[in-house]
């Protein structure tokens, strides 16, 4: 069952690259579709956001008549249909989510604190911005296991963030009510855990279908036009194939379905490295998205002149006794004047 894991797709952002995507995850183009408006060329998107829901593989989620919004989704965006998670149960794969390693866990297992590099880390340290928004968390910076807020359950095991020192703390991990609705106010790369009940975990895909298209939708719609990209994914699919529902939607994503794997599993450093390098998508990524960037300017050197000058005839010197054999037996050149 976990054969096909490892070639599992990296999930980012991250992919982001981020995409990257997701994280790597990347760059803004002008998209082919007429659905999306014409935007100006960049190098790198401002705001890369994550959601992240439960339980629920791909089969489930499309052509579900009780997902209509993420089906309407999936047919105006890029649908990757080879897209599936690292394992189960779903902490691992939010540990392999933020830090390309589940760190030693294999279960729900709480609480957990972790000082090693992660997405959150490499962030800060490149003097960008990272956040995580977690409905019904009952305080900014809350670092229990559960809690409850406006009506809703929340898990500490589905926000990675708390269990890193350096993004714990209540300026980066945030209650959903931090959402703003001023999305130029984003970080550079946020993530979103809705609440026990909208994200599908305890309660059905209706339930989640209808919080997306109140909540997501809003952002998918300003990202298009705004130079932002929004990944839409799941974190395992229950105890099957792994086979999970993911969408990137965003200024310069062509709409389509992709049957190759958007990633594979690499180690975090690369997928950081994107980040550094201003959220620029890799090469395969960007192929595979179909992601048209400005092409850079290539500095040709010069090449030097004398790099393929014919070979020269070796002089010989030849002792001076030994120059009367030389001219009597060697070969000599003919005159080509004329006589």
């Amino acid at each position: 069952m976990f054969a096909q894991t490892r070639q599992a797709k990296r999930r980012i952002v991250a992919l982001l690259a981020l995409s990257q995507l997701v994280f790597g995850a990347t760059a803004v183009v002008i998209s082919q579709s007429a659905s999306v408006s014409r935007v100006n060329a960049a190098t790198s998107f401002d705001h890369v956001v994550i959601g992240i829901m439960e339980n629920h593989g791909y089969s489930e989620i499309i052509a579900s008549s009780s997902a209509p919004y993420e089906n309407a989704l999936a047919q105006q965006n890029a649908l990757m249909t080879q897209s599936y998670a690292i394992g189960h149960p779903s902490e691992p794969n939010y540990h392999e989510l933020w830090s390309g390693s589940n760190q030693g866990v294999t279960d729900d297992s709480c609480p957990h604190t972790f000082t090693t590099p992660s997405l959150g880390q490499q962030l800060i340290s490149a003097g960008r911005s990272v956040v995580t928004y977690s409905e019904s968390m009952p305080s900014d910076g809350f670092l229990g296991c559960t809690g409850s807020a406006n009506g809703g359950n929340y898990a500490r095991k589905h926000n990675p963030g708390a269990d890193w020192v350096v993004s714990q703390d209540a300026a980066h991990n945030k209650t959903y009510n931090a959402w703003p609705s001023d999305f130029t106010t984003l970080p550079t790369v946020a993530l979103v855990v809705p609440n026990l009940c909208n994200d599908m975990h305890d309660c059905s895909i209706g339930t989640g279908d209808a919080w997306l298209a109140a909540h997501w939708q809003p952002y998918v719609a300003w990202a298009k036009t705004h130079n932002s990209l929004a990944i839409l994914t799941f974190d395992e699919d229950g105890g099957g194939s792994n086979q999970i529902y993911t969408v990137f939607a965003g200024a310069g994503v062509t709409p389509g379905q992709y049957s190759r794997r958007a990633h594979r599993r690499r180690p975090p450093r690369r997928l950081h490295l994107h980040l550094h390098r201003r959220l620029r998508p890799h090469r395969r990524l960007r192929r595979r998205l179909r992601l048209r960037l400005p092409r850079r300017r290539r500095r040709h050197r010069r090449r030097r002149r004398h790099l393929h000058r014919p070979r020269h005839r070796r002089r010989i010197r030849i002792p001076e006794a030994g120059r009367l054999w030389f001219r009597r037996w060697a070969p000599t050149r003919r005159s080509t004047r004329p006589r």
